[in-house]
């Protein structure tokens, strides 16, 4: 078993990313979070807090709006008359509405462009997603289980690697039968439920487990958990882990939708999952 280090191909990307910055940068990225005190609003404020240090870290103008701050006339008119050119990252779930006013307002939403066409119109954890699983496709016969294939990121995980990415693809949902995914040789499990995939699910041959699910538990010190138990870690070849796993991943790749906005066309980084990305 080894870990994918997303943390590890996080920081090597932007080392390897600031010195394309240049002086005098003329856009900005706005995370759009709402706090409702529900279990969804606490994953989305850690999400947001990590997203803001690695911005921070480049030196690319960035900070945290509320809803409050989106629906009101005085933000709205700076936006119209702002410096930047405005990006908006949403911490989903987001009101779908005010996310089209802001558009409506020449903002740029960094779930909808990519510096691929190949993924274009698909959130920016969907692309770490498929970018992690290219890594590991060996050939055109590499099969992929879907669990969560009907969910918000579940779905377009599973239509992305099924018509774009040549993946052999099956999609299992909310009653599936979880114990088939053993077969697979490549799992992502995207349910969003705490410990939703146990060791029972999983075997040797799944090359690669790819854990989408967040949840924090509240407390000193916070406690984070995925769709994937600790224990059942050991039994594939190669598994995400939670935290440090998609999450960074995720952050990556709106570094590089943001680095697209504002250079066009630049080198990607390779993630190169080797010996030095797992550990």
């Amino acid at each position: 078993m080894r870990l994918i280090d997303g943390r590890s191909i996080l920081n090597n990307a932007i080392s390897e990313y600031s010195s394309l910055l240049k002086p005098h940068l003329t856009h900005r990225v706005n995370i759009a979070f709402h706090y409702d005190q529900s279990p969804y609003s606490l994953s989305a404020a850690v999400s947001s807090r990590s997203k803001l240090q690695y911005f921070e870290i480049l030196g690319i103008p960035v900070r945290i709006v509320g809803l409050d701050d989106l629906t009101n006339p005085e933000f709205i008119s700076e936006l119209r008359s702002s410096e930047f050119e405005e990006l908006m990252i949403y911490q989903k779930p987001f009101p779908e509405h005010i996310i089209r006013t802001i558009t409506e307002e020449g903002c740029v939403d960094l779930d909808k462009v990519s510096w691929s066409r190949q993924f274009e119109g698909y959130s920016a954890v969907v692309e770490a997603i498929a970018r992690l699983l290219l890594e590991f496709k060996v050939d055109d016969n590499v099969t992929v289980a879907v669990a969560g294939s009907k969910g918000r990121f579940g779905s377009q995980i599973f239509d992305l690697t099924k018509n774009e990415l040549g993946f052999l693809a099956t999609g299992f949902d909310i009653g599936s039968n979880l114990h088939e995914i053993k077969d697979f040789d490549i799992v992502v499990s995207a349910i969003g439920k705490r410990g939703a995939i146990r060791t029972e699910h999983l075997s040797e041959k799944n090359n690669l487990v790819a854990d989408v699910g967040f949840a924090v538990e509240p407390g000193i010190p916070e406690l984070y958990y995925g769709d994937v138990c600790p224990n059942a870690y050991r039994t594939p070849r190669h598994v995400t882990p939670v935290p440090g796993g998609v999450g960074p991943l995720q952050v990556l790749s709106l570094v590089e939708r943001v680095l697209y906005c504002m250079y066009g066309e630049f080198k990607v980084s390779d993630w190169g999952i080797s010996s030095k990305t797992s550990q």
